[in-house]
């Protein structure tokens, strides 16, 4: 009806009707608009013609300035729908999108990071006529990332706060999640050392130990020079100048 009382060229066919167990009190009725001449016939051969008081109520809806006008409402209704998006963007920036909507009563939000299990159970404790889920309505891949959002909401803002707080939740499990898996590799790459470096820091040791080895024996002769030159010291006689005066005078 919503579509109806805003199709001003008259192209919508609007076939509506109310089913009710009791007897007598269920209604059809059929308003084709401009095709009126072509299928005025066939529905009221299948019984969908209204009583006059079901005619009176419908064309008052229908009215654009009656009080029961469903033009009015329908524009009431969407004008809360745009302060529901307009509260809800401001409130959640980035982490959430509307898709373009013409019609219907809810909008669909994506967001950025679809809510867990326990986040969704949460909010539909708290705001079940607010919300429904995307993967409740829709087998997509996507799903999870979607929620419609009724859009006769008269107080958004307690469901603002309750999205924003499982959304910061859920971000910063992931942040979390992100730093622990950093750690992790960089501990791994520690223990991890390629043969190449640990050759290279042996190597430097294992050379100092050849030099001092190579060393050693070249001490050896140098110390038995040493040791030779000071036997031979000893073992000659050492000169005295009166020996010499002596030998000189009674030589």
């Amino acid at each position: 009806m919503t579509y109806k009382s805003l199709d001003q060229s008259d192209h919508i066919v609007y076939i509506g009707g109310v089913e009710s167990k009791g007897f007598g009190r269920s209604a059809s009725w059929c308003l084709p608009g401009r095709y009126q001449a072509l299928l005025e016939g066939a529905f009221l051969g299948a019984d969908m013609a209204l009583s006059d008081a079901q005619q009176t109520a419908l064309s008052e809806a229908l009215q654009p300035n009656s009080k029961r006008s469903l033009t009015r409402r329908a524009r009431d209704v969407w004008a809360n729908s745009e302060r529901v998006k307009a509260h809800l963007e401001a409130r959640l920036g980035e982490h959430i999108c509307f898709a373009t909507s013409k019609g219907g009563m809810s909008l669909w939000m994506h967001l950025s990071e679809p809510l867990d299990v326990s986040s969704l159970t949460s909010l539909l404790a708290t705001f079940r006529h607010a919300i429904v889920p995307g993967a409740l309505v829709s087998h997509e891949p996507d799903a999870n990332h979607w929620l419609a959002v009724n859009v006769t909401l008269d107080d958004v803002e307690p469901l603002a706060n309750a999205l924003s707080e499982h959304l910061a939740i859920n971000q910063y499990e992931q942040e979390d999640l992100a730093v622990e898996e950093t750690t992790v590799e960089e501990l791994e790459s520690e223990k991890i050392v390629p043969e190449k470096i640990e050759s290279e820091e042996v190597s430097p040791e294992a050379k100092v130990t050849e030099e001092s080895v190579e060393n050693e024996p070249s001490d050896k002769p140098a110390a038995e020079d040493s040791d030779k030159k000071s036997r031979n010291a000893s073992t000659e006689p050492l000169y005295n100048p009166m020996l010499d005066l002596i030998n000189h005078d009674f030589g």
